[in-house]
């Protein structure tokens, strides 16, 4: 009976065990997805700021290419 009980507590031991360690990994793991998903935000947010830095790029370079050709109507007319 007290062998029994010895073996069972020592397979529960065991079972604990494993599974502390599959808590420990699965922690890690985490820790790692958690960081990874930070970074993946933070590129994202950069990819944002960037794509929006390059709309407003067209539209000046949009602007001053209507700038240039009314100037260069200008011109035209003073030549004239």
């Amino acid at each position: 009976m007290e062998q029994e009980l010895i073996e069972d507590l020592d397979s529960s031991l065991s079972m604990l065990q494993e599974l502390s360690k599959r808590h420990k990994a699965f922690r890690e793991q985490n820790i790692q997805l958690n960081s990874l998903v930070a970074a993946m935000e933070s590129d994202q947010k950069k990819a944002s700021r960037l794509l929006n830095d390059f709309e407003k790029m067209q539209k000046d370079r949009e602007r001053m290419r209507e700038k240039i050709t009314e100037l260069l109507d200008r011109l035209e007319r003073l030549r004239i």
